[in-house]
C-alpha cells in the first residue's frame, strides 16, 4: 500500500538558508502539513548529556555531536558544618576539593568543558545525611546551610578559573531517593540559594529548576513558586522520560501529551511570555516493547528501536518548547556493573558506541547553533514533526517508527532553488548514505522519500527563501499581491484570543481502559457499573473520552481522579493559581433508545454533578447540572460545556488551594440504567486572554485581522520578496 504526505514548507527572511525540519512519519493517510519558516516559536540552544567527573572519553562525543551542555555532579561534601559562617563553609569545601582525588577529577572535567566551549550545569544527587529527615526530606532548619554549601562550592570552582554556568539544586526533588524538597520548601530554598550566590558576586551563575523526575509533578512544584521564587530561576528544568516503566509499550504520543498536560501547562501559566529557557536535564526512553517485540532491561539499550525512539522523543520535546536537551547519559561507568541493569549511555563502558549515538549523529551535528524552532501548526495523532532554522541552514529530518516501509511526498514552496548536500539514514543500527535518492522536482516543488521500517532520515539542503508573512506574502509565492488580500478578507475581523486555561483532563493520554481505570476510580451504590475509554465515538472532542455506565439497582454512580502532585493529608493542588476563576466539563447524555449506552440517568430524578475534595478529605466544591433532572440527549452528540465559576460553587468556608480529588458522576433517582460521556475538564480565567494561533490573514501577527494588516499589504504591494530580488 502506498501512502503519501504533502508537506508544505513556507520560508521567510531575505537571505539564502539551509533548513532542518524533523518529522516522525508513520503509515497514515495523506495529511497536509505546513512548515512556515517565518513562524518560529523559540530558540533551540543545543543538545547536551549527563557526564561523570573524570571521564575524559566523552570529549569526543560532545565535539562529534555538536553538544553544548554538560550536566554533572561534583560529589563529595557529605558532612558539611551546620550553622557555618561563609568563611567556615568555604574552608570545608576547600578541604573537600583542593588537591584531593575528588577535586582533581571534577577539575579535569570542568577544564575539558572550558576547552571545548561547553555550558556546565552542576547538580546534586545525595545530600548530607545530617540535614535530611524521614524520607530524605531536607530539614527546614538546614535550608540556609544547604544554600551556603551550594554557594561555597560554586565559589570554589569559579575561583579556580573553572566554568560553572548553571546549578540544579537537587536531582528529582519530588522523590525520596535523593533529596526530597516539597514544592513549598523548594520555593524557600531556591530564593535562599539565589541570595547566597548574589552575595558572593556569582550573579552570572543561573539556577535551573525544579528538575523533577516526572512531568506530571510540574504543576505542584511550579505553582508553589511565588514571584520571587520564579525570579530566582534562570531556566525551567525537568526530566522528560516517557515513563515507560509503568507502560512499557507507551507510544510517542504519551510523552507529548504528558508534557502538554502537566509540565508544559505549568510553565505556560507561570511564564506565559516564555521569558526563561526550558532545559530538559535528563531524558531517553523507558519503553521496552516496539511493534510487538519486547526487550529485557539489559538488552533494550543495545537496540536500534531504542535509538530511534530517543531520536523521536527529541523531536517531541523540541516541539513542546524545550530549548536544551540533555541526554541520559554520555557514557556508562565501570561501577554500573549490575548485569540486569538497563544502560543507555551513548558510549559503553569499553568505549564503543551504542546505536543511539549513531541515530543522534544523523541529526544533532546538522542543527545550526542558536537555531530557531519552526512553530508546530499541525495536529496529527501519528505523525510528529519539528523544524529548525538558523545560521543559514535548513535541514529536513524524518523518522519512521512503524514496522513497515513508508513513502512520502514532501512539498516545499517559497524557494527558487533546492540543492541537497547531505542525506543520512539510520537503519538497523547503521548510518546509510541516501543522497543519490533525493531528487527535487522543480515543477511540482516536491520530492519523494522512502523510509525503511524503524528508521530515520536527515536531508540537508541549500535553498532561496522568501520573506513571506512579515511583508504581506501570505501564500508563499514570494510576492505581495491580490491573492494575499483574499486571505485577509477571508479572515476579516477574526481574532484568536481565548481565555487562559489549563487542561486537567482530556483523556488523550490513555492507551486503553486499564490506564483510564488506574487514574479514574469508580465508586457507586452497587457493583453493576462500568467505565470505558471511548475512541473517537463521534461525540465530544479529540480522539478519546470517558464513558460511564450503570445498570438497574444503581442509585448513584461516580468516578474520582486524584490530581497528580497531590499528597493525601499533606498538600493538594492550588486550582486558583495563577488566577483561575472557573472550571468546565464537557459531557453528553445519549438519547434514550433502549440500547447501551443507556440514554437516561434516572427516569425522573437523575442529575449530573461535579465535586472536588481537598487533601484532608473535605468537600470544597459542589455543583449539580441546573434542574433536578438531566434529560436524555443533553449535549448529544457534540457535548455541552458546563461552566462553573469558583465563587458560586465553592463550599462555605472552604477554598481550592489544596485540591486532591475531582469527582464526576450522576444520580439515578429511580435506580434506572444510565450512561454519560465525559471529556475536557479545564480550569480557566475568562478575564485573561491569550492568543491561540494567529489567523492566516494576520500579517502583523497581533492575533487580529484588521486594517493594520491591510496597511502592511499596501506598503508592499507588488513587491518581490525573494532573496536578493531573484
Amino acid at each position: 500500500m502506498h501512502w503519501s504526505l504533502d508537506l508544505v514548507v513556507g520560508v521567510m527572511e531575505t537571505r539564502e538558508l539551509t533548513i532542518i525540519c524533523s518529522i516522525v512519519c508513520m503509515a497514515y493517510p495523506a495529511v497536509a502539513m505546513t512548515f512556515d519558516a517565518g513562524n518560529v516559536s523559540h530558540e533551540f540552544l543545543g543538545f547536551g548529556a549527563q557526564i561523570w567527573p573524570g571521564d575524559m572519553r566523552v570529549g569526543t562525543i560532545f565535539t562529534d555531536l555538536n553538544m553544548k551542555y554538560a550536566r554533572m555532579c561534583p560529589g563529595g561534601c557529605s558532612n558539611p558544618p551546620t550553622d557555618a559562617t561563609q568563611a567556615q563553609m568555604d574552608a570545608y569545601v576547600d578541604s573537600e576539593y583542593n588537591g584531593t582525588t575528588r577535586g582533581n577529577i571534577i577539575t579535569a572535567s570542568l577544564q575539558m568543558a572550558e576547552n571545548i566551549d561547553i555550558q556546565v550545569i552542576l547538580n546534586m544527587f545525595g545530600g548530607p545525611a545530617a540535614w535530611l529527615d524521614t524520607g530524605n526530606r531536607l530539614k527546614s532548619e538546614n535550608f540556609d546551610d544547604f544554600a551556603r554549601l551550594w554557594a561555597s562550592q560554586v565559589y570554589f570552582f569559579k575561583s579556580c578559573g573553572l566554568r560553572i554556568n548553571y546549578i540544579e539544586l537537587a536531582n528529582e526533588p519530588e522523590g525520596d531517593w535523593n533529596i526530597y524538597i516539597p514544592g513549598t520548601d523548594y520555593n524557600t530554598v531556591v530564593k535562599l540559594v539565589r541570595q547566597e550566590l548574589d552575595n558572593r558576586g556569582l550573579t552570572d551563575v543561573g539556577i535551573v529548576g525544579p528538575g523533577l523526575a516526572y512531568l506530571y509533578h510540574g504543576p505542584t512544584w511550579i505553582s508553589a513558586l511565588d514571584s520571587d521564587g520564579k525570579a530566582a530561576l534562570a531556566c525551567w528544568s525537568t526530566h522528560a522520560w516517557d515513563e515507560g516503566w509503568g507502560h512499557t509499550d507507551a507510544l510517542p504520543s504519551f510523552l507529548d501529551q504528558r508534557w502538554q498536560d502537566y509540565f508544559g501547562a505549568a510553565v505556560d501559566s507561570a511564564d506565559p511570555t516564555h521569558s526563561k529557557p526550558v532545559v530538559v536535564t535528563e531524558y531517553a526512553t523507558g519503553v521496552r516493547t516496539y511493534n510487538g517485540v519486547t526487550y529485557q532491561d539489559n538488552e533494550v539499550g543495545e537496540t536500534s528501536q531504542f535509538a530511534q525512539r530517543c531520536y523521536e522523543n527529541s523531536l517531541t520535546l523540541v516541539n513542546n518548547g524545550a530549548n536544551v536537551l540533555c541526554y541520559w547519559e554520555a557514557a556508562n561507568q565501570y561501577w554500573q556493573d549490575d548485569p540486569d541493569q538497563a544502560l543507555y549511555g551513548l558510549m559503553r563502558t569499553d568505549s564503543s558506541l551504542r546505536p543511539v549515538y549513531f541515530a543522534f549523529s544523523t541529526l544533532a551535528p546538522y542543527i545550526p547553533n542558536d537555531a530557531m524552532v519552526i512553530s508546530k501548526t499541525w495536529d496529527d495523532p501519528l505523525i510528529s514533526a519539528a523544524g529548525f532554522i538558523g545560521d543559514n541552514h535548513l535541514v529536513l529530518a524524518f523518522a519512521n517508527s512503524t514496522a513497515s516501509i513508508v513513502n512520502r511526498t514532501v512539498g516545499i514552496t517559497g524557494i527558487t532553488s533546492f540543492a541537497a548536500t547531505s542525506a543520512l539514514a539510520f537503519e538497523s543500527g547503521a548510518v546509510v548514505n541516501k543522497l543519490s535518492q533525493v531528487n527535487f522536482d522543480y515543477d511540482l516543488s516536491s520530492m519523494d522519500i522512502t523510509l525503511a521500517p524503524e528508521s530515520t532520515l536527515t536531508i540537508v539542503a541549500t535553498v532561496n527563501e522568501c520573506t513571506v508573512k512579515a511583508m504581506g506574502d501570505l501564500n508563499g509565492d514570494c510576492y505581495t499581491k491580490l491573492d494575499d488580500y483574499s486571505i485577509v478578507a477571508a479572515d476579516w475581523l477574526e481574532d484568536n484570543y481565548v481565555a487562559e486555561l489549563e487542561v486537567i483532563e482530556d483523556f488523550e493520554s490513555y492507551a486503553d481502559d486499564s490506564w483510564l481505570q488506574a487514574a479514574w476510580v469508580m465508586n457507586m451504590s452497587s457493583d453493576i457499573t462500568g467505565e470505558t475509554l471511548v475512541n473517537d465515538p463521534g461525540v465530544l472532542n479529540g480522539s478519546n473520552c470517558m464513558l460511564i455506565t450503570s445498570e438497574q439497582n444503581v442509585m448513584w454512580t461516580q468516578t474520582k481522579l486524584a490530581l497528580p502532585g497531590a499528597v493525601h493529608n499533606v498538600h493538594g493542588v492550588n486550582l486558583t493559581y495563577p488566577g483561575y476563576t472557573a472550571i468546565s466539563m464537557t459531557f453528553a447524555i445519549p438519547p434514550n433508545d433502549g440500547q447501551p449506552p443507556w440514554g437516561y440517568i434516572g427516569g425522573s430524578g437523575g442529575d449530573v454533578f461535579l465535586s472536588m475534595y481537598d487533601c484532608w478529605g473535605q468537600k470544597v466544591f459542589s455543583a449539580s447540572y441546573p434542574g433536578d433532572v438531566t434529560p436524555s440527549g443533553t449535549g448529544w452528540p457534540n457535548g455541552i460545556v458546563w461552566e462553573l465559576d469558583f465563587a458560586t460553587y465553592t463550599e462555605s468556608g472552604m477554598n481550592l488551594e489544596n485540591v486532591e480529588q475531582i469527582t464526576v458522576g450522576y444520580n439515578n433517582g429511580w435506580y434506572g440504567n444510565g450512561g454519560m460521556f465525559v471529556d475536557d475538564i479545564v480550569v480557566y480565567n475568562s478575564s485573561s486572554l491569550v492568543c491561540q494561533g494567529e489567523p492566516a490573514g494576520d500579517v502583523n501577527q497581533d492575533c487580529v485581522v484588521d486594517f493594520s494588516d491591510i496597511l502592511v499589504l499596501s506598503e508592499n504591494w507588488l513587491r518581490c520578496v525573494l532573496v536578493e530580488g531573484t
